[in-house]
């Protein structure tokens, strides 16, 4: 399970597939999806937009990797690739066959 709560608009993609969407102009508001990876890395990819006044965003998940508790994304379940260049995402790594994050 992935979680986004943002002020105002936010999305998660995960190889190139929108799963997740928090869209529009609003204060703090949380949205989920259940999506089921292979093992292995996944491109992953979150926008986010602010208009005015307050802004944030937080990206968490729930699944076997965190022991079945909601958790912020750890930064040791991403890393980046290539040779340093801006990237349009980066992987993350889902540890188990089958695993639902």
């Amino acid at each position: 399970q992935f979680y986004l709560e943002s002020d105002d608009g936010s999305l998660l993609a995960i190889d190139g597939r929108a799963v997740l969407a928090n869209p529009g102009v609003h204060g703090m508001q949380e949205r989920w999806a259940l999506t089921q990876l292979s093992a292995g890395s996944h491109k992953i990819q979150v926008e986010y937009f602010n208009t005015h006044a307050g802004q944030g965003i937080i990206f968490q998940w729930k699944g076997p990797d965190s022991h079945g508790v909601k958790e912020v994304v750890p930064p040791s379940a991403l890393s980046t690739v290539g040779n340093g260049e801006a990237k349009a995402g980066c992987p993350v790594t889902c540890g188990s066959p089958g695993e639902v994050a």
